[in-house]
């Protein structure tokens, strides 16, 4: 590579975490995932480990999920 010349690595994913909750980290990854989809990225969110569910359609909800979901303009089941 030349000097000056930059090197682009391509993101195949990203990790958001925190070290408490109720500190952000869904707002932060919704805001992600809706400005990369606004910007004709494809996109998907997942919530792996949750607080908060309620019981909903036979199980467990995350309203998080939720919120991730539509911020990613996903068409995916939450199940």
């Amino acid at each position: 590579m030349a000097k000056g010349e930059s090197e682009f690595v391509k993101a195949r994913g990203l990790f958001v975490s925190g070290t408490d909750t109720e500190v952000g980290k869904t707002v932060i990854a919704g805001g992600m995932a809706r400005v990369l989809k606004d910007k004709g990225q494809e996109v998907g969110v997942f919530k792996p480990v949750a607080s908060g569910c309620r019981s909903d359609r036979g199980g467990l909800v995350s309203p998080d999920a939720e919120f991730l979901a539509h911020c990613a303009n996903s068409s995916e089941t939450l199940d």
